[in-house]
């Protein structure tokens, strides 16, 4: 079992070629506008969200006037892209992307969904033509289904979806189509390159941080408020000695970078969107060395 790490490729506005998701968060920003306290616009060259800080709010750039403008988050149409786990891109039954990202990548991931029952992913080259077609159903039959629960209880919706076969062709055009209900939404779609750097041992801890609020009162009674929290996962691995120095400077250099980890495929327990907090090379034996992680992932 590979242990790999995808490292988002930054998506900038020249690689983003189409989508039906519109840009339409607010009203665009407009010098000639007085804003009140608490109003919003967006900056179409930023592809952001901003909040007027002051009344009379009038003439005044929001990306140059941090006194009087604050930024709120990226837009609609670009908050799958912002690295932001817990803000989704949203639009109600259907939603596709079609990129160049201009570099060969072989992975690709969409995490935090909500409300999806499907996604097609299509590679195109431009000499080639169509080099990968895939669709995959995201829904889930019961855990621990009885034949009635099969039949009669709720499917659950996949929260995440990980391709690690794309075909690197470095000018391709990458389309991601997504289908599902009303409340259908991403939190993050990331391309990159999947490296491997062990091999993953038995043993891993899978849990979460919770930031719900929890807090009792002098008569016993318990106020609890439900909040977002981290998936956080202990993975010991074991690295051949001819690799240990090659893994260490890269997961060097992934420090404080939020980063796909899979430790196993096709297992989204065991894969998380986050940053190690340490990591611990152990020389313990001949010919290979253990690799403890710490990973704590994005709410």
């Amino acid at each position: 079992m590979s242990l790999r790490v995808v490292k988002p490729l930054t998506i900038v506005p020249a690689m983003l070629l189409s989508t039906d998701v519109p840009e339409s968060d607010y009203a665009p920003y407009s010098a000639a506008t007085t804003y009140e306290l608490g109003a919003r616009c967006i900056v179409v060259s930023d592809h952001a969200v901003y909040e007027s800080l002051v009344a009379g709010n009038v003439g005044s750039t929001p990306a140059t006037s941090p006194a009087k403008w604050v930024r709120v988050s990226a837009t609609n149409r670009w908050k799958l892209f912002d690295l932001v786990n817990s803000s989704r891109t949203v639009r109600a039954a259907s939603l596709f992307y079609e990129i160049k990202p201009g570099a060969a990548v072989n992975a690709l991931a969409v995490l935090n969904l909500s409300g999806a029952t499907s996604i097609r992913i299509r590679v195109t080259d431009p000499v080639y033509g169509l080099v990968y077609d895939r669709s995959t159903t995201l829904i889930s039959a019961p855990a621990f289904a009885s034949w009635y629960d099969w039949f009669y209880a709720d499917r659950v919706s996949d929260p995440q979806h990980v391709a690690l076969d794309l075909p690197s062709f470095p000018a391709a055009t990458i389309r991601v189509d997504l289908t599902g209900d009303s409340s259908l939404g991403v939190g993050t779609l990331l391309l990159g390159q999947a490296k491997a750097i062990a091999e993953t041992r038995y043993g891993s801890r899978v849990g979460i941080r919770d930031y719900s609020r929890k807090e009792s009162n002098e008569w016993g009674d318990v106020d609890l408020v439900q909040r977002a929290f981290a998936r956080v996962c202990s993975l010991p691995a074991i690295v051949p000695h001819a690799s240990k120095w090659r893994t260490a400077q890269l997961l060097d250099s992934l420090r404080a970078t939020p980063t796909l980890w899979i430790a196993v495929d096709d297992d989204s327990l065991l894969t998380v969107f986050g940053w190690y907090r340490d990591y611990e090379i152990l020389i313990s034996y001949p010919t290979f060395s253990e690799l403890s992680l710490e990973i704590e992932g994005l709410t």
